[in-house]
């Protein structure tokens, strides 16, 4: 008779996975996967890492091994698929799916993100024949080009908005320029009249509710005519848009509003964009950080052992299991090598 359905008795199926979890324990398989997790680069590749278990399926196994080997061909040709980390995007790819607005950032992480996608398809590619597995994993990956190169013309390095993402945002910045100048100048005469001089707690101009005043000692408020937009905790200052420069300072700030919406503009679109893509770009991370875990896997592999683990098939499931020059993974170069040769 075959295995007993395991879901008729809950009980063998909780001992089971104690025993399991136990044995993997006295094993320090979590702490190999720590090691593992050490080797990978994406943060998903290292979530696959830590929760990685054994397979007790043959195939499978077969299939793990046929993996790591090649890519252990691709590390003895001096290569890599992740040059370097990047943030998870995940959390901001799925906000773009459901219409969120994504910052400047968070364009430029996800740009970053695919660019780690184009290297690793083409590191793999440039590989051809020999490595066929990675080879049919890297082929799956999306071609994101075009939205890449779509933020990178619209997105700075630092995640600001660039000024010739869209026609009218540098002309409207030159604007705000211009404005801002002329009411500093009509500030500065305001602050250097003799008025001004004998008023003035600071010869500054700050930023009060999104209006540029001046600062003026309270008991000289009527020497200034204008509108108070604060106080200081103590009450000895008065922080006052003059009279003089309010008009100034409304065309200032109509312009800082119509620069924003023109901003926010060109970032909806980018995020529209995401999120119209956003399943090839799910698509592309979860395989870029499959071929990042097999990776680490053939990184962490060929540090513990001299030769691969082999695994010859046979008829009836015989199958032959042979670790040549094995060591523990946590004791690794300090361990006397054995072999070891499991039969059916």
């Amino acid at each position: 008779m075959g295995e007993p359905a395991l879901d008729r008795y809950p009980n063998l199926v909780l001992e089971r996975n104690h025993l399991l979890e136990e044995s993997l324990r006295l094993l320090d398989f979590p702490e190999v996967r720590f090691g593992l997790a050490s080797n990978t680069t994406l943060e998903q590749s290292r979530q696959m890492a830590l929760s990685m278990a054994p397979s007790f399926i043959h195939g499978e196994i077969v299939q793990l091994h046929l993996e790591t080997a090649e890519a252990i061909t691709i590390l003895e040709d001096g290569k890599d698929l992740i040059l370097r980390s990047v943030k998870d995007v995940s959390g901001s790819v799925a906000r773009a799916s459901k219409n969120g607005l994504l910052t400047g950032q968070e364009l430029l992480e996800i740009s970053e993100m695919i660019e780690l996608q184009r290297i690793a398809k083409s590191t793999v590619g440039s590989f051809g024949d020999s490595t066929p597995i990675l080879g049919d994993v890297a082929e799956q990956i999306p071609n994101l080009d075009e939205i890449s190169r779509q933020i990178g013309s619209s997105i700075g390095a630092l995640g600001e908005v660039l000024d010739n993402a869209s026609p009218g945002l540098e002309m409207l910045r030159e604007e705000v320029r211009r404005v801002y100048k002329e009411l500093e100048l009509a500030l500065g005469l305001v602050i250097n009249s003799p008025d001004g001089v004998e008023s003035l707690q600071d010869q500054v101009i700050s930023l009060r509710s999104d209006r540029l005043v001046i600062q003026i000692k309270t008991d000289h408020r009527h020497r200034i005519p204008g509108v108070v937009h604060g106080a200081s905790n103590t009450g000895a200052t008065l922080f006052i848009e003059p009279i003089t420069t309010v008009d100034l300072g409304n065309q200032w700030r109509e312009l800082v509003l119509e620069e924003k919406r023109e901003t926010e503009l060109v970032l909806r679109d980018l995020s529209n964009a995401v999120g119209i893509l956003s399943n090839e770009i799910d698509c592309g991370i979860r395989l870029t950080a499959r071929l990042d875990f097999i990776m680490a896997r053939a990184k962490f592999g060929s540090k513990l052992f001299s030769h691969p683990i082999t695994i010859q098939s046979e008829q009836n499931d015989n199958s032959l299991v042979q670790l040549i020059q094995a060591r523990h993974p946590l004791l690794g170069e300090t361990a006397m090598p054995i072999n070891i040769q499991i039969g059916a």
